[in-house]
């Protein structure tokens, strides 16, 4: 799911797992199982998701699905949804 947008994100911009690992505490290991060992489909735990993407400077909202679904939404329905952002504390 995300893990593998962050991983092909992480390669593309041959940012090195080493750095990744030494800067957010993160074992090594755990990174390369989940970030570029093919065999091993290890997802990353929500706080290693987040450690990561803050990392490397990019919204962990770029990885997610659901992103393209909720832009669509707000331009057909932008009074709805702003009003139930307000009630959420969003906005």
């Amino acid at each position: 799911m995300y893990t593998e947008k962050v991983a092909k994100y992480v390669a593309d911009k041959g940012i090195s797992i080493k750095k990744i690992s030494e800067r957010t505490g993160i074992p090594y290991t755990s990174l390369y199982n989940s970030l570029m060992n093919t065999r091993r489909k290890r997802e990353l735990r929500a706080d290693e998701f987040m450690a990561v993407c803050i990392f490397i400077g990019v919204d962990p909202m770029l990885f997610c699905r659901q992103r393209r679904k909720l832009r669509r939404y707000r331009m057909e329905n932008k009074k709805p949804l702003l009003q139930m952002e307000r009630k959420a504390g969003l906005r």
